[in-house]
């Protein structure tokens, strides 16, 4: 890893916790006039479901953990009018999340039914959460000017129970051996939500990459063999009302 890698980690370690959809839009967007954050951590709530690994359903904890801004597009405008502009944007999970892993993972729409740990995602995801998708949406922006375009994407942990064994498919995992015959499986995965925003280059940002945030949210952020670190699951929603799936 390099230095730059390691500093922009632990930047990513002091960046503020924050609850709820209102808090982390407000946070991540700014006021008008100044820069945008790049990411946050969330403070979010435990629910239990299955979760679609490889080639089957597993009982698995799911908690939201960090909400981060993904770059979608630069445009100029040359000339001082109106501009509408169409965005391709992102549905379902980050397209950077298949890229660090070697199958297919879904969550159902008792997930969303759920409250998905308490943030909002996308009026979309009536059927769950399958795959990556890209969908157009047009803005009307004035010109002159740069315009750089983010979208606001949630991290969500996950603890696939009894799923140690395919820990090989995801380049970023942890596992904790819990008896002789069970092992859990811990991993990340990335969510696109409705909010995505033209912002204006004096105000943009360098956003996050998957990899930094992976490394620094699961890898460095919590240790599975006692649920610690920056977030945890709560095992209890397994007989929590409201938290089961």
């Amino acid at each position: 890893m390099s230095i730059i890698d390691k500093q922009i980690i632990e930047k990513i370690n002091w960046m503020p916790e924050k609850s709820g959809s209102y808090e982390i839009d407000n946070y991540l967007l700014g006021e008008s006039g100044q820069s945008l954050n790049p990411g946050c951590w969330v403070r979010g709530r435990t629910v239990y479901g299955d979760m679609w690994v490889w080639n089957q359903n597993w009982g698995t904890y799911s908690v939201p953990v960090f909400a981060y801004l993904d770059h979608l597009q630069t445009i100029r405008i040359p000339s001082d009018t109106k501009y509408t502009h169409a965005v391709e944007v992102t549905q379902g999970y980050s397209a950077s999340v298949t890229e660090t892993m070697e199958t297919e993972v879904s969550l159902g729409n008792g997930f969303i039914l759920a409250g998905a740990g308490g943030v909002k995602l996308s009026s979309s995801y009536t059927e769950g959460i399958h795959g990556s998708t890209k969908r157009t949406q047009s803005f009307e922006i004035q010109g002159p000017g740069v315009y750089n375009f983010y979208q606001v994407h949630l991290v969500f942990a996950h603890l696939v129970t009894s799923a140690g064994h395919l820990d090989g498919m995801f380049q970023y995992s942890q596992v904790k051996t819990v008896d002789e015959q069970r092992e859990d499986l811990c991993f990340l995965t990335s969510v696109a939500t409705d909010t995505v925003v033209p912002v204006m280059a004096e105000s943009s940002i360098t956003p996050l990459t998957w990899h930094e945030v992976q490394r620094a949210v699961l890898m460095k952020g919590y240790k599975i063999a006692d649920n610690s670190g920056r977030w945890l699951f709560h095992t209890t929603a397994y007989n929590r009302p409201g938290s089961r799936y």
